[in-house]
């Protein structure tokens, strides 16, 4: 392959990959314009007041089971250990 013909492709993939990146850049723009949008309409207190009544009951609901047993902790506990050996 001579130098001319490797540089042409080089060029040619180098203005692909720079129409993928404006093509990303402005869908990653639309989808924080449309984030921004969607975050007003909820109140900032409500948010925070969900995110932290969520955590509580994940964390019962991993800690102990309804009945007091620790059944949900357990296996949550067991598939990642063997999520870390396997």
């Amino acid at each position: 392959m001579s130098l001319k013909a490797l540089n042409k492709q080089i060029e040619t993939c180098r203005q692909q990959m720079e129409i993928q990146r404006q093509g990303t850049c402005h869908l990653l723009a639309q989808h924080k314009a449309d984030a921004t949008v969607q975050l007003q309409k909820v109140p900032l207190p409500v948010a925070i007041g969900l995110a932290f009544v969520g955590g509580i009951v994940v964390q019962r609901l991993f800690d102990t089971s309804i009945l007091g047993t620790p059944a949900h902790a357990f296996l949550w506990k067991a598939y990642l250990g063997w999520q870390a050996y396997s």
